[in-house]
């Protein structure tokens, strides 16, 4: 009986353990892709936004408070494509080592003109099929860290891909219903342009892709 309690002792010992595993500390760019790593990561990351939901990414400047988590975090997530040029610059001069990934990998470019220019669109996020590359990317970095919770992170990534598939299809009948002259919108700047190609949408805005910066008498005119 003494052998069988000390069993069950080290038993419940193990699962104490297994449940108690440390949150592994993960930065994301802003606050979109802090949801994704979550959403993946579950209970066993703790993730850090520097850019929060109320904020704007393309402005942002980061403060010495986003040097110190960055180089506390093991992992690194940033959108890429250009989005975050300031987040290069923070992770060079926090001195961080550790591991990174940029989320939007894999992903087909859009191009796009703004202000005469030839740029690339970096809010590819906008189309729920580039999401999933976004998730997936996220997984295999974890994956990388954290091989124990490899089984966790594969369960959670697929049964988000299986939500964005049923969210797109769900958009698609949604938009059907509208006749294609009458699937036009008006926004703040220019960020929609993967949704717009994905659902064949036309959104009109009178600012470009960052929003650093005024729109000109010009662009409204031509809005209104």
């Amino acid at each position: 009986m003494h052998f069988k309690k000390i069993l069950a002792a080290l038993a419940i010992a193990a699962s104490f353990g297994a449940s108690a595993q440390t949150p592994i500390p993960v930065t994301t760019s802003f606050s979109i892709l802090g949801d994704l790593v979550q959403v993946v990561g579950g209970d066993r990351v703790a993730v850090t936004a520097l850019v929060g939901p109320n904020e704007d990414a393309h402005v942002f400047e980061p403060k010495p408070a986003d040097a110190k988590a960055i180089l506390q975090s093991k992992l690194v997530v940033t959108n890429g494509l250009g989005f975050e040029p300031w987040m290069g610059k923070l992770v060079k001069s926090a001195g961080y080592k550790g591991a990174s990934v940029i989320a939007s990998t894999g992903v087909q470019p859009r191009k796009m003109e703004d202000e005469g220019r030839v740029i690339t669109d970096p809010h590819a996020w906008q189309n729920p099929a580039n999401v999933i590359f976004y998730v997936n990317n996220i997984r295999k970095a974890l994956e990388q860290l954290d091989p124990a919770g490899a089984a966790t992170y594969q369960a959670n990534t697929a049964a988000y891909v299986a939500e964005l598939q049923t969210l797109d299809a769900w958009a698609v009948t949604q938009f059907a219903a509208v006749p294609a002259d009458k699937r036009k919108v008006i926004t703040s700047h220019d960020a929609f342009g993967y949704f717009a190609a994905h659902y064949q949408l036309k959104f009109l805005a009178p600012q470009g892709v960052s929003t650093d910066g005024e729109a000109s008498a010009k662009q409204v005119a031509s809005l209104i």
